[in-house]
């Protein structure tokens, strides 16, 4: 599963034979988010969005207790205590979110179903040889991310519950199966049955819970992530071999390559003759419905994601100066709580930032393309549809957060400046 498989082999009949779509399809189908009956896949059910359902009522439960510790804990909890309850209720926030606006939202599986079955690079390979290469080029980007993201599944996983376990053996709590006015340190705090926590086998079995809702906190956030990147992916593969299309357009057989600099109104452009101007004009008709329908998959994605981004933008303008205020402790079990956590969240803001603006600067490359299509060479009927073709593709695309932003570098460099500032006041305030 680890090493990448030929994306040209004549065993691959269909995008879901990869390796990383596998792992990504088995990943997805663990918390009832795989699209499966919209697939139409063989042995899907109506029952296989029941993980789902598991998920929310175990998330909606352990969100409800947190709250009421929280309540009831706030006066004997320390600053950075209360800290840590506040970045867990944040994230359980988030898998809910996620669980809402995408798992049981229609739009998700309508995107998710269309990518895979139409839009996927692998059905545009043996469209020409720069598809092909842009096609293996995505595959690699998209093999090496799903194996990145699993990663930190696993890593975010371990990280954020083995600290807490060392920290109760190395004061020594696991000596006794019962403490006296004291009790174990946990990941996840929530509501417990008195002196549930002073007991070991209550220790045991709160610890297993909170190790598979971390994981569960841990697909939802780097999952669809993995999701929306990957739906980037295909799309700057299918602009960039848009653009590589316009630039490529045939001169007349009479016209010399040199000749194409002849961009003005003192010298007559000799115009294509009537079989060339049929193939002009097919080419010209396919491009342009090609950009229709790759401009149509990528409002489709910013309408399926666009409440997820709007939500995430949000937990990270408030969660990110909480989880440096719990580094600023400066102490070793602090750093490798929260250390590697906020590295990683932080990491996912700027990485799912960039990939997204990555489709914004591809398309900010079309206008140049379209303009350069040879339409001084055109009959006045193709040189108005280049003309209009154009006027369309003056504006780079976007992926928006329900609408209210463009998500990309400038908006994530807004709120890592908001959060360094955010940190500095509630440092002083702490101290």
């Amino acid at each position: 599963m680890i090493f990448m498989d030929d994306p040209l082999s004549k065993s691959i009949k269909d995008p879901r034979d990869y390796r990383y779509m596998k792992l990504f399809r088995s990943t997805l189908r663990l918390i009832g988010s795989w699209p499966g009956r919209d697939l139409k896949e063989e042995g899907a059910t109506k029952y296989e969005i029941a993980p789902l359902y598991w998920v929310l009522v175990i998330k909606i439960t352990c969100f409800l207790l947190t709250i009421i510790y929280l309540i009831e804990n706030t006066n004997k909890l320390g600053f950075f205590e209360i800290g840590h309850v506040y970045i867990t209720v944040f994230m359980t926030m988030i898998t809910l979110s996620r669980s809402i606006t995408l798992s049981l939202n229609p739009k998700y599986r309508r995107v998710m179903t269309k990518y895979i079955t139409k839009m996927h690079l692998f059905y545009y390979k043996d469209m020409s040889d720069i598809a092909l290469k842009t096609h293996i080029r995505v595959h690699k980007l998209s093999h090496f991310f799903t194996m990145y993201l699993s990663t930190q599944v696993v890593l975010g996983t371990v990280t954020f519950n083995i600290v807490p376990m060392y920290n109760n053996y190395k004061v020594g709590r696991f000596e006794n199966n019962i403490l006296v006015n004291d009790s174990y340190e946990l990941s996840i705090y929530f509501k417990t049955p008195t002196k549930f926590l002073s007991t070991l086998n209550g220790y045991i079995a709160i610890t297993t819970f909170n190790w598979y809702s971390s994981y569960i906190c841990s697909n939802f956030f780097c999952m669809f992530d993995l999701a929306l990147s990957l739906l980037i992916f295909t799309v700057s593969g299918h602009f960039k071999i848009l653009i590589h299309n316009l630039n490529n357009f045939p001169l007349p057989a009479v016209v010399s390559d040199s000749s194409k600099v002849l961009k003005t109104d003192e010298i007559q452009a000799p115009l294509y003759n009537k079989t060339e101007k049929k193939d002009i004009t097919l080419r010209l008709k396919q491009c342009i419905d090609y950009h229709r329908e790759v401009l149509e998959f990528t409002q489709d994605i910013s309408e399926a994601f666009g409440p997820m981004l709007f939500v995430y933008y949000l937990f990270h303008q408030v969660s990110g100066c909480l989880l440096l205020l719990e580094c600023s402790q400066m102490d070793a079990a602090a750093l490798m709580r929260y250390g590697l956590l906020t590295a990683v969240l932080f990491q996912q803001l700027i990485q799912l930032s960039v990939v997204v603006e990555s489709v914004g600067t591809v398309t900010g490359y079309l206008k140049d393309a379209v303009y350069n299509v040879p339409w001084e060479y055109m009959d006045t009927q193709d040189r108005k549809t280049v003309c209009i073709f154009l006027m369309n593709v003056q504006e780079p695309v976007h992926i928006n957060a329900l609408g209210l932003a463009k998500v990309g570098v400038q908006a994530m460099a807004g709120i890592l400046k908001t959060s360094f500032s955010y940190f500095a006041f509630l440092r002083t305030v702490s101290n």
